[in-house]
């Protein structure tokens, strides 16, 4: 008998010249996608380059301060150019950089847009890896070249000497403007920096590691953070032996020997200390995702429940689709729908059955943001306040930096003083801190702030929002509400700037939630304009006043206060407006001195910044501007010539109709 022969039903095995093709169309794959990656690289490049060029004709057709203002476009297209490439260097299979986990962390994390969106943990990830990658992609040392125009190159923390001027640029990257300091760009030899804001008002930092932060802290020991547009000037030993810096030495009792370390041997435990505190600092980055995906998940939920009623209705509804979207989500999203639904009620809980104008989360994120700089900076002084003097009671905690006191009188009691165990359960305890929050916002509104007759008055004047009083509040107590304590903090900042500040972001929350959507700022009243007649008119009648800095213009008066006088005399800005010559040189548009016109503002630039602000009376006579101005020079308010020097600027300020 004859056994059957089966033959099993197996997939003929792959021979040679099937091995090579499938080799061959996968490496052609490889090879296209890399192509197509290279070509897009390549349009981006070749696009801002030819937007460089038009702008390069267009500067040398200019002259005067238009030509400098066009000079700094030129730079800004050409910091673009750098971050692209930089990217494509850092990301390459054959690029420049040889550190293989520094590659592969890069290519994990700049898929979705490079420097311009990476997030502020992965970009200190980067720089733990290689220092001195975020130098190159966001600092540029500022030299002039023979006109006397800036000339810019990506910064090398191995190539910082004394003198330095580094301009900060974080281009459309959110996250890195709000988190990354002055500490993960300059190398820990850097000891001393002098930080220049966008209005060029000045403060000083030495390097140390506070709470598990590098950076820069003023002689209070306050962190200095940098953003888009700041300036750092690496001082020289003549500078050192100034009285701003002697100060230092005097008051924290160390030895400003130099701004740069040089020797090794130094030089080792810094670097240390350095990396370990930024690795620390990325871990709080990390758990601070949550509050960021909730902070999203609001707004979604915000969206969805519409902008009609009031806030307690908004609310109502805002609570149901957080439940209905939680029993239909699973995992972390679930999660997260029946935490912020649980906040919401409680929210409601504590406002009851008021009806505020106003949007108390949004409020809550806006103060949070402004208060930390964005990174829920924790402000305080353990052992180096201890050292100084300065006060337990005056510490503050948490992303709203409650005060001792206030949170005493909200029920929690960290000590006196306070205790470490107890300070650390109240930071472990969010659902507590916006709780306490909530309550203080309503006991400000309704002890002082609704009934204050004068705050309804200025609110149907001016169009002021109650997120203005509430800031107001939070940072100068319930006697800024009536001008009592309107002092100005440690960065020279009034209390009513910072009101405003506050309050510009609250709106420009509740107005979009695109950052890049302009909304009017309402420190000007909106639809507000005057002529430069009317100015010139209001400026006058200040003539003969005496001059004294800082001063408020009622008994004497300086340069941008009379200005600001001129203003809120024709209610163009609110009653409380205040502004510098810097900032006023900010919001106006540059143009040749020798095109000055009646109305335009007159500038006077030292090396460094804007110092004077004066008003034109009308166009250039035998090389000079006649001009009105409250001097010091010229002991008060008066008229008078301004010779065109180099250091002179003339701008068309925003205000005119």
């Amino acid at each position: 008998m004859t056994t059957p022969t089966t033959t099993a039903s197996t997939e003929k095995e792959p021979g040679f010249f099937d091995k090579i093709r499938d080799r061959f169309a996968t490496a052609g794959e490889v090879l296209r996608d890399a192509t197509v990656k290279q070509l897009d690289f390549a349009k981006d490049i070749i696009g801002t380059n030819t937007e460089i060029e038009l702008a390069k004709s267009k500067e040398s057709q200019l002259s005067g301060n238009e030509r400098r203002g066009q000079r700094e476009t030129v730079l800004g297209l050409g910091r673009t150019k750098n971050r692209a490439q930089r990217a494509e260097m850092l990301t390459a299979e054959n690029g420049l950089i040889k550190n293989e986990a520094l590659k592969k962390r890069a290519r994990e994390t700049m898929k979705s847009g490079g420097f311009e969106t990476m997030n502020a943990s992965h970009l200190l990830s980067l720089e733990q890896l290689e220092r001195g990658v975020l130098s190159k992609v966001f600092a540029y040392k500022r030299t002039k070249d023979q006109e006397g125009l800036p000339v810019e190159s990506p910064v090398s923390v191995s190539d910082i000497r004394e003198n330095d001027e580094i301009v900060i640029d974080f281009g459309r990257n959110a996250s890195a403007n709000a988190k990354i300091g002055a500490g993960d760009i300059l190398p820990p030899s850097v000891r001393v920096v002098k930080v220049f804001d966008r209005d060029m008002n000045v403060r000083i930092g030495t390097r140390q590691v506070v709470n598990g932060r590098a950076g820069y802290y003023d002689i209070n020991g306050k962190y200095l953070p940098i953003y888009t547009g700041f300036t750092l000037r690496i001082p020289s030993e003549a500078d050192l032996r100034q009285p701003e810096y002697r100060e230092f030495e005097d008051r924290l009792k160390i030895r400003l020997s130099g701004s740069i370390e040089r020797d090794p041997t130094a030089l080792k435990p810094l670097e240390a200390e350095d990396v370990q505190a930024m690795a620390q600092f990325q871990s709080i980055l990390e758990k601070g995702k949550t509050e960021d995906e909730t902070s999203t998940l609001y707004s979604h939920v915000s969206s969805e429940a519409g902008s009609g009623g009031t806030y307690q209705e908004r609310l109502v509804r805002m609570i149901g689709i957080a439940d209905t979207n939680g029993k239909k989500a699973e995992g972390k999203e679930k999660s997260l729908y029946e935490n912020l639904a649980t906040r919401l009620k409680k929210t409601k809980e504590v406002i009851g059955d008021r009806n505020y104008d106003i949007d108390i989360d949004r409020y809550k994120a806006a103060i949070a943001k402004h208060e930390s700089g964005g990174q829920a900076y924790l402000a305080r002084n353990d052992g180096e306040g201890k050292r100084r003097g300065v006060r337990p009671g005056a510490w503050a905690f948490g992303k709203y930096q409650f005060t001792v006191e206030t949170l005493r009188g909200f029920g929690v009691d960290l000590g006196n003083p306070p205790e470490e165990s107890k300070i650390q359960g109240f930071l472990g305890n969010p659902t507590l801190q916006e709780e306490i929050m909530d309550k203080y916002i309503v006991q400000c509104l309704e002890k002082h702030i609704l009934p204050n007759q004068k705050i309804a008055e200025d609110m149907a004047r001016d169009g002021t929002s109650l997120s203005y009083y509430l800031a107001l509040t939070h940072i100068g107590g319930p006697g800024a509400l009536n001008g009592k304590t309107l002092a100005k903090d440690w960065l020279g900042t009034s209390t009513h700037t910072y009101a405003m500040g506050v309050a510009n972001a609250y709106e420009r929350a509740l107005s979009s939630s695109s950052i890049a959507q302009a909304v009017p700022r309402i420190d000007a009243i909106n639809g507000a304009r005057i002529t430069p007649d009317i100015l010139i008119a209001s400026a006058e009648r200040h003539i003969g006043k005496p001059y004294k800095y800082g001063a408020d213009g009622k008994a004497s008066i300086d340069c941008s206060q009379l200005v600001v006088e001129a203003l809120k005399d024709n209610r163009v800005v609110h009653s409380r407006y205040d502004d510098s010559a810097a900032g006023f040189a900010m919001k106006s548009q540059p143009k040749n001195p020798g095109s000055v016109q009646r109305g335009d503002l007159v500038f006077l630039r030292t090396k460094w910044r804007i110092t004077h602000v004066e008003i034109a009376l009308g166009p250039v006579k035998n090389g000079e501007i006649p001009i009105l101005d409250a001097s010091s020079n010229a002991g008060g308010v008066s008229k008078r010539q301004q010779k065109i020097t180099q250091e002179v600027e003339v701008g068309t300020p925003y205000f005119y109709a």
